[in-house]
């Protein structure tokens, strides 16, 4: 039996009769010799070439292919056809969609452009996520807290900056609310009545019982509760302390996948309303590649934050009083920033302050409770981030003292005697700190001598040679 009578006059889905096709494959099989390279593609391309406006639906190369091993005994090889492949029918329309769902394509035509709103530009934006991480007793939940307060009544940011206003939700399961929040949240000077906790869920049914919040199940929840506030109550931002104690019971907070399910739904509600979502975590254990990746946890709470806030001790602490006696202090500063040019880096340290009463306080209730820390801002800003941190806390040296070293060598070599208010006033023009500047004069071995009884201060390098190691730096 010929091929011919096999196949006569059976139709197909390429427009074409079977003993067409057929031909067609002889024709292509005795035109390229050598039939099993480009046969396939070239008999596709022979039937798209005079098919017109048909478009084909996705298998029909596979069905002809199939019909090529039946006519030249052996597959051909797998070329796809681009003159076939564009008279595909569009991929939305093939019966793949009873099974993965349709692809809902936007052009970016569509798209309007708008800035990004901000609580604390260029810190904490409106409409994302906000992770801000740091060893225990740094300070992450007071200078949160801080800040919450400062939105809480309508006051600057912590540089001087406008901020939004607004009421806040804090979900919080490391420190209790009467004895740490509240007191706090009152030293700061918040408004505790636009500050409200979110204690737990309350399930429906007879019983009302309660159970833990948590953002695997409770988003809706929380949606209901910003969506539910009258006209003067505007949310303005959420807080949960910790972030990874909220995920769920049943989420793993080290898998990628279960924290972008998890925190999806929760930044589509930050965007929806123009909340600041803050997240505080803990930093992990041990080395990390990166700074981002220190944060305790999956690399997909990183990912999902617009803006990272690393909280640290500064390795460079300020004389207090005397006898060798120092004030700690601590630098806030942005690791991750998406949605603008990393903000500069501040320096704040604590004060204790006595606990105050509140609107509705009883003050016999607040006799014997202890001072409580609130947060009190540098000027300025310091040229620093978590590399330099991570660096002294190794015993090295950071960047930014060795920067300012090699920056006294060029200034005081072969100069003799300079001023030091000059070079104090120089050193501030350009980004170093007076804690840096007396570390690099230190390590440098700078001799300092008063002209005079009543005469000023100068400092001098050419009384010593400063040498350096191996890789350049300089040793002290």
């Amino acid at each position: 039996m010929t091929h011919s009578e096999e196949v006569k006059g059976t139709p197909n889905e390429l427009g074409v009769t079977r003993e067409e096709l057929v031909a067609l494959i002889l024709d292509c099989k005795e035109r390229l010799r050598w039939p099993p390279i480009k046969i396939g593609s070239a008999v596709m391309d022979r039937i798209a070439e005079t098919a017109g406006d048909r478009q084909y639906e996705i298998g029909v190369q596979e069905q002809a292919n199939d019909l090529i091993r039946e006519v030249i005994g052996r597959p051909p090889l797998e070329v796809p056809s681009r003159v076939f492949t564009r008279r595909m029918r569009p991929i939305e329309r093939v019966e793949v969609e009873k099974k993965s769902g349709r692809l809902v394509i936007v052009p970016f035509s569509a798209e309007s452009q708008r800035p990004t709103r901000w609580l604390w530009e260029p810190r904490v934006p409106l409409g994302a996520l906000t992770i801000v991480c740091g060893e225990p007793e740094t300070g992450k939940t007071t200078t949160v807290i801080d800040v919450m307060s400062r939105s809480s009544t309508a006051r600057p940011m912590p540089d001087g900056s406008p901020g939004e206003s607004g009421m806040w939700f804090y979900v919080s399961s490391e420190n209790d609310p009467w004895r740490t929040i509240k007191p706090r949240i009152v030293a700061a000077g918040g408004d505790v009545h636009e500050i409200r906790r979110i204690k737990a869920t309350e399930l429906t049914g007879k019983t009302r019982e309660e159970r833990a919040f948590e953002l695997e199940r409770d988003v809706a929840a929380l949606d209901a509760a910003i969506a539910g506030g009258s006209t003067d109550e505007n949310t303005i931002g959420v807080v949960f302390d910790p972030l990874n104690e909220y995920l769920g019971e049943k989420v793993n907070s080290w898998r990628d996948g279960d924290v972008l399910r998890v925190l999806g739904p929760l930044v589509d509600l930050a965007e929806k309303y123009q909340v600041a979502v803050i997240g505080i975590m803990h930093p992990g254990k041990g080395e990390a590649s990166t700074v981002l990746n220190k944060i305790l946890g999956s690399k997909a709470f990183t990912m999902k934050a617009r803006s990272v806030l690393f909280c640290a001790e500064d390795d460079e602490q300020e004389e207090e009083g005397g006898a060798g006696k120092t004030r700690t202090r601590y630098l806030m500063m942005n690791e991750k920033s998406s949605l603008a040019v990393k903000a500069p880096t501040l320096r704040y340290e604590f004060e204790a302050v006595p606990v105050k009463a509140a609107r509705g306080d009883d003050p016999a209730l607040l006799v014997g409770m202890k001072p409580v820390p609130i947060v009190k801002w540098h000027a300025g800003t310091v040229d620093k981030r978590m590399r330099d941190v991570a660096m002294a806390a190794k015993g090295g040296r950071s960047a930014t003292v060795e920067s300012c070293m090699g920056w006294l060598v060029e200034r005081l070599r072969g100069r003799g005697l300079v001023d030091s208010k000059t070079i104090e006033a120089e050193a501030a023009a350009k980004g170093y700190g007076e804690g840096t500047l007396k570390n690099a004069k230190k390590r440098l071995g700078v001799a300092s001598k008063q002209i005079g009884f009543h005469g000023g201060w100068q400092m001098s390098l050419d009384l010593v040679e400063p040498t350096k190691d191996e890789f350049g730096n300089y040793l002290p």
